[in-house]
């Protein structure tokens, strides 16, 4: 069963899932919510279930951005809206591993750790977008990779290529 819903207000019963993906996601969550609804992922899961989980990362450098307009539903009201966080290890460990009560079983690092084709190139205004986006698969191929350890810039933009990938799994 494959269950699109609202994380946080879903009513769905606890231990009931194999697998729960976390693709892109937690890092959207404003506040402290991001260790509720790791918490809440934890919740769903069987014994030996596993949770999937991608977030951006930039090492050393937690940060939280917010912009100058409606996003996810929230009005720009003047006041800037939270759009997104990178994570740090530290952060990573403290607000998503530890709250959720499972272990981790993988982590892979990826980005551009080179040439940062996603933030230079893939990133320009809109009308030039077109321009590129239907090389985005060459593009990945040739300047995404994946590293054990993170990718760590002190000029990373808001929206980056660069995160982590974790597998945590409930215990038996």
């Amino acid at each position: 069963m494959v269950v699109e819903a609202d994380l946080l207000t879903a009513t769905l019963p606890d231990r009931s899932f194999d697998v729960v993906t976390c693709i892109s996601v937690i890092e959207h969550f404003e506040g402290g919510l991001d260790t509720v609804a790791i918490k809440a992922c934890a919740r769903l899961l069987r014994p030996g279930g596993k949770l999937i989980l991608t977030t951006l990362i930039n090492e050393k450098r937690f940060a939280e951005f917010y912009v100058r307009r409606a996003v996810y539903g929230k009005e720009y009201c003047g006041s800037p809206v939270f759009y997104q966080r990178h994570y740090d290890l530290r952060s990573v460990t403290e607000r998503l591993i530890k709250p959720s009560g499972l272990l981790e079983l993988h982590r892979l690092y990826f980005g551009d750790y080179g040439f940062q084709c996603f933030e230079k190139v893939m990133q320009r205004p809109k009308p030039l977008r077109v321009f590129y986006a239907w090389n985005t698969p060459w593009l990945a191929g040739r300047y995404l990779t994946y590293r054990p350890y993170p990718v760590s810039r002190r000029n990373m933009r808001m929206n980056t290529a660069s995160g982590l990938i974790l597998v945590l799994a409930k215990s038996c």
